[in-house]
């Protein structure tokens, strides 16, 4: 009996041992795959970071691009601006003295006819004064 029961006792240590190890096993392996799956994780999250970095540096190149496009049309328009308000200048200066001009030539004439004025009235006194001694 005391073989039987040493017999039972090694079954049961034996059986026990396969539990322990077979516990063993599954929690390396629980770990081997939780191991696996946080590096994958981690991998992907690398990959989502590069990808978001690459379309951050896309945005910021077209946003750059449309600033430097925007900045070309107001350069573009200003310019314009300016140049008509040049022609304008220029307009104004050739009207301005178109004018001056015939203000002057209206001064000069109107010289002339007080002067001839004058003379028309100095003839006539001295027609009246021959006329009328």
């Amino acid at each position: 009996m005391a073989d039987a029961k040493a017999l039972l006792e090694a079954g049961l240590a034996a059986r026990e041992q396969a539990k322990q190890d077979a516990v063993a096993a599954a929690q390396r392996q629980a770990s081997e795959e939780s191991n696996h799956v946080r590096e994958a994780a981690d991998e992907r999250i690398s990959a989502l970071k590069r990808e978001h970095s690459i379309q951050l540096e896309t945005v910021n190149r077209l946003h750059s691009g449309e600033l430097e496009r925007q900045r070309e049309l107001h350069r573009a328009a200003s310019a314009a601006r300016e140049r008509q308000f040049e022609r304008e200048l220029e307009d104004a200066a050739a009207l301005h003295k178109a004018q001056l001009a015939a203000y002057d030539k209206i001064e000069s004439q109107g010289g002339t006819l007080h002067k001839l004025a004058s003379e028309v009235k100095d003839s006539a006194e001295a027609l009246g004064i021959l006329l009328h001694p």
